[in-house]
């Protein structure tokens, strides 16, 4: 249960294959500093976690869903910074950072205007 005081806001999804879960997407959205943005308590939030019966070859296209989302949730909610931990440890040629692949940064990036 989340602390109401906080403003956070639970958006977490799980992806479907039919009745099949594929993956839990973890996601919270929270007000710092009069600011929107995605995290959880001011931490990354965590990679989506995959079935382990998911077919690697699928991984890249459920990744795009899942970033075309998070896109979406981020401009309605007017999010100016988004956090997410992918850990080291899933970096493999097979496995790796699937964000940057849609434009997502490891860093951030202060843009100035």
């Amino acid at each position: 249960m989340l602390n109401v005081k906080s403003s956070i806001k639970n958006l977490s999804f799980v992806i479907l294959n039919g009745d099949v879960s594929i993956a839990i997407v973890p996601l919270y959205v929270e007000k710092i500093d009069n600011y929107w943005q995605m995290s959880m308590g001011q931490e990354p939030i965590y990679a989506p976690i995959f079935s382990k019966n998911t077919q690697n070859r699928d991984v890249l296209g459920y990744y795009k869903y899942i970033a075309t989302k998070i896109e979406k949730i981020a401009n309605q909610c007017q999010c100016v910074l988004s956090r997410f931990h992918y850990s080291p440890l899933l970096y493999t040629k097979i496995s790796h950072n699937y964000f940057t692949e849609f434009g997502y940064e490891e860093d951030i990036v202060m843009l100035l205007t």
